[in-house]
């Protein structure tokens, strides 16, 4: 980086400074003490960074984004990934997980913000506690089932729990029917 600078993360002083820091570019860089062209060079880096190592989930999405390839079973790249031929269950347990990772699709492209919104909620309340790959199938499922925070919000506590058994953590399942129904019945579906 042009200048030796040390990226610096520096308390907020007031509100005037948070919204100088989001109203630009320039008022970012100069808070920072960085050039507008380091900014961006900051910014690209970290972007482009991002899209080679991202995982791929069904509750975000990145239209700039292109999936790389994974091998084949005939391909040389396969073939230098020979599995071994007596896995313990952490071995097991380790390529399930990676193969779930590995075979989940992105949140659909045309989903409509409001739609969006709620399946990053649903997912933030599931992967507290939960590790990613498990919560892939439960978070399939649960939008299969309840699409739209309104489609939630029609269900009974019982159907919830059904759907959620496995996961562990019952509250969590509890508060997003509450939370949806307050969404609906309270903010009128927004």
């Amino acid at each position: 980086m042009q200048g030796g600078h040390h990226v610096a993360f520096d308390a907020v002083s007031s509100d005037s400074d948070v919204q100088a820091a989001a109203g630009s570019k320039s008022a970012a860089a100069e808070h920072a003490g960085f050039q507008e062209a380091e900014v961006s060079q900051i910014q690209e880096g970290l972007l482009s960074w991002y899209d080679r190592v991202q995982r791929v989930l069904p509750w975000r999405r990145n239209p700039h984004h292109t999936p790389q390839p994974t091998p084949t079973d005939d391909s040389p790249a396969a073939a230098n990934c020979a599995k071994p031929k007596k896995l313990t269950k952490q071995q097991a347990a380790a390529e399930e997980a990676a193969a779930l990772l590995a075979a989940a699709k992105p949140a659909p492209a045309e989903l409509p913000p409001q739609e969006f919104a709620y399946y990053v909620w649903v997912s933030e309340i599931m992967l507290q506690q939960t590790q990613v790959a498990r919560v892939i199938a439960y978070f399939n499922k649960w939008v299969s089932k309840w699409p739209t925070v309104t489609a939630l919000a029609s269900a009974t506590q019982e159907e919830v729990n059904e759907v959620w058994a496995g996961l562990g953590y019952y509250r969590r399942a509890k508060y997003l029917l509450d939370g949806a129904k307050y969404i609906v019945d309270e903010l009128d579906g927004r």
